[in-house]
């Protein structure tokens, strides 16, 4: 069955809480957005310290849109995250980002793409990591219009190897959804369309089930 992981991006803390108790009786795990704008432009909630106090039943998996994502780990998984998930394009050394959060901290540790990135850049590293997140859109804002192109991607990774956990994340609902599960997916992280409707229990459900 299709593991849904809803995506929350958010500029206060008490938004990122609210979303997290929407959605806790029903997922395992929630992905929290960085962006500082070193790597992109956006900027969103950015302070680990806030989630000191959090209480949640759900693993934390932080997707760290930002440039050398190591500077920051540290504080971060003090705060209580367990999966760390940071994109190539931001790394100055895969390698080192990679052993550091495995080896050293004993954490989970993923890579992603952001959506113009070619898949043959990641293909070196998918025996290395936990997990694979693969952008369909390009990377920063929520509510973005799903982009085929990383169809053909998920069937490169299948193909050179298949029992990578591949992850996405970007305009994902139930057609687009279909579409990623058919292609290879094993994961799809949804923002808009969960946390638009009024039965999220059943948005995640109707996901889960693709």
């Amino acid at each position: 069955m299709t593991e849904v992981i809803p995506g929350i991006l958010e500029q206060e803390f008490p938004a990122i809480t609210t979303k997290i108790s929407l959605v806790e009786p029903f997922v395992k795990w929630v992905q929290i957005d960085l962006l500082d704008g070193s790597l992109f432009n956006q900027t969103n909630f950015n302070d680990p310290t806030q989630f000191l106090n959090l209480k949640t039943k759900v693993g934390l998996e932080l997707h760290m849109m930002v440039e050398n994502p190591l500077r920051m780990v540290s504080s971060w998984a003090e705060a209580g995250f367990k999966r760390f998930i940071a994109h190539t394009e931001g790394l100055l050394n895969i390698d080192e980002f990679v052993s550091t959060i495995r080896n050293q901290m004993g954490l989970e540790v993923g890579l992603a793409i952001d959506l113009p990135t070619p898949a043959e850049k990641i293909l070196p590293y998918l025996e290395k990591i936990d997990c694979l997140l693969l952008m369909s859109v390009p990377c920063g804002k929520s509510g973005q219009k799903f982009n085929n192109t990383v169809l053909e991607k998920i069937k490169t990774i299948r193909k050179s190897y298949g029992k990578i956990p591949v992850e996405i994340d970007g305009g994902v609902n139930l057609e687009t959804g279909k579409l990623c599960i058919e292609a290879g997916a094993v994961r799809l992280v949804s923002t808009s369309y969960i946390f638009s409707r009024n039965n999220i229990k059943a948005a995640i459900e109707q996901l889960r089930k693709l």
